[in-house]
């Protein structure tokens, strides 16, 4: 319905839910154009950042993911998740619509919360449970897009 008759969902035994063509297309035609859901940059003045930037250097062996993959996943909470939140610098919250629409993003379940996950809401001082943290993690290195 967002698309016109260009696409359709379909889903398949083998693959899932999948997006089939109604039409041909031509070079240079646009498919799908839609809004980012959620757009995360660098926040180099804000504490927050500085202080994941910190536990990266600090702990490479647990922070081993680029400190902006940890940004977006923290910058993915909402309100309720970040509680009183960080002794510097802040989180920007997001709705819950919106985060829920995040995490129906592929990631794969998390079985064992990662040792990451517990260092930022440790750090952070968050209300969120640590596996959220991790799966919101995940659901951005997964499928994050650079936007432009």
């Amino acid at each position: 319905e967002h698309h016109g008759d260009k696409v359709e969902c379909k889903v398949t035994d083998t693959k899932g839910r999948i997006l089939v063509s109604n039409r041909s297309f031509r070079k240079g035609d646009v498919i799908l154009e839609e809004r980012p859901l959620h757009i995360v940059t660098a926040a180099e003045k804000n504490e927050a950042y500085a202080t994941i930037n910190k536990l990266c250097k600090s702990d490479p062996d647990t922070m081993y993911q680029d400190p902006l993959w940890y940004w977006a996943a923290v910058s993915s909470l909402t309100t309720e998740n970040i509680g009183n939140g960080p002794k510097k610098g802040s989180l920007p919250p997001i709705s819950l619509d919106t985060q829920n629409k995040i995490l129906c993003l592929y990631h794969e379940p998390i079985v064992e919360v990662s040792e990451e996950a517990k260092t930022l809401v440790r750090a952070l001082n968050l209300s969120a449970d640590a596996k959220l943290v991790d799966e919101l993690l995940r659901a951005w290195i997964l499928n994050c897009f650079d936007h432009s």
